[in-house]
């Protein structure tokens, strides 16, 4: 089964320019269409399967109630996905533009969305949960060691993104009262392949301490 995602630009005057501008006038001026100027704002699972023409009708003429952003036009990206390929399309004057590269990035993000990111791990129960959102990751080991502490919670960071694994060590090292460069500088100093804190922490284990009585 389908979904279909519709993308619209991101308000902003830094995106003023880009938006109802037809494909080959965005070619003139050197630029592709890039995910990070644009926001999905509609997702739904499809039953049957629509041509480009009809979802753009049907998104002008009968929007779905729950559609909160504007008539499709000019500049928008219409994106069926499913288990084995992704196609997008940008609206254009008259007809779509598929765009490869836009399919590998949403592609991309997708698989993202599915990592572990890191795991918790709670050494009185046994416990151990997985997690594929970074922000929910590191709120998940903020509450765990405000109730259980740090001799009871242990977390290991899995993923690349130094932003993610600054902030876990900034909450892991201040528990026992150290303290933690800037963030900038941090990660300017873990940024080295050799010492990069990430890749120490997917190769080890968290030691296995009894909790404090």
């Amino acid at each position: 089964m389908e979904t279909l995602k519709i993308y619209q630009l991101k308000g902003g005057d830094e995106n003023r320019y880009r938006r109802w501008m037809d494909y080959d006038g965005l070619r003139k001026m050197g630029e592709l269409p890039e995910l990070r100027n644009y926001e999905q704002v509609y997702s739904m699972r499809l039953l049957d399967n629509p041509t480009p023409e009809q979802v753009y009708q049907q998104f002008n003429q009968s929007r779905p109630a729950d559609f909160t952003g504007h008539s499709l036009s000019t500049s928008d990206i219409i994106v069926f996905q499913s288990e084995v390929e992704t196609i997008a399309l940008y609206v254009n004057n008259a007809g779509f533009v598929r765009l490869p590269e836009l399919e590998r990035e949403i592609t991309r993000e997708e698989k993202k969305k599915t990592e572990v990111v890191g795991f918790l791990r709670y050494l009185d129960s046994g416990e151990t949960v997985d997690y594929t959102d970074p922000d929910k990751y590191i709120a998940a080991y903020k509450e765990g060691l405000y109730y259980c502490g740090p001799n009871t919670v242990r977390a290991t960071t899995l993923t690349k993104d130094l932003g993610v694994c600054y902030e876990i060590e900034k909450l892991r090292v201040g528990e026992f009262g150290e303290r933690v460069p800037d963030k900038e500088t941090w990660i300017r100093q873990n940024s080295n392949p050799v010492k990069n804190f990430c890749a120490e922490q997917s190769r080890q284990e968290p030691e296995s301490e009894e909790p404090e009585l």
